[in-house]
């Protein structure tokens, strides 16, 4: 939550059945994004720079997709969870 901005976002809230290709496709709208990981009931976007994630963030933070409403965080630009694409 207190995250620096990365160029690497956790999300998480959307609602059952998204797709990586729907969050890529919501996601790129606002940024270049280089990949996406879901992770059961959250995801990781990375994105080709911190400034297109702050942007991708600020835009979509609080968007309902599929019944659920979004939320955005900052991810660590490497993790254990593949986050580093």
């Amino acid at each position: 939550r207190g995250n620096p901005a990365t160029k690497n976002l956790f999300v998480a809230g959307y609602g059952a059945g998204t797709t990586e290709q729907q969050l890529g496709d919501i996601f790129g709208q606002h940024a270049m994004i280089t990949g996406c990981v879901m992770k059961g009931t959250f995801s990781f976007v990375n994105t080709c720079d911190k400034v297109s994630a702050v942007h991708a963030r600020n835009a979509l933070a609080g968007s309902i997709l599929n019944g659920g409403v979004m939320r955005i965080n900052f991810a660590k630009e490497t993790g254990r969870l593949g986050t580093n694409f």
